[in-house]
């Protein structure tokens, strides 16, 4: 997934699920190797946690006030 797209559509849980699923997934393959951390693999999980974490703050902070 590339931060812009719209290809998620559906109920808010149903999104965020699906995104914790997709972090998830890259941080396993970032770390296939104890030994080894897979830098791609790593900056997409960095840029991905920091997207997904903006999101919820406008999501849930906006909720709450």
């Amino acid at each position: 997934m590339r931060p812009g797209e719209n290809e998620q559509v559906g109920s808010i849980p149903h999104v965020f699920v699906n995104d914790h699923r997709r972090l998830d997934a890259l941080l396993q393959a970032a770390v296939v190797h104890a030994e080894h951390v897979d830098q791609c693999r790593s900056t997409q999980l960095r840029a991905g946690l920091l997207r997904h974490i903006g999101i919820e703050d406008k999501i849930f902070l906006s909720a709450a006030q």
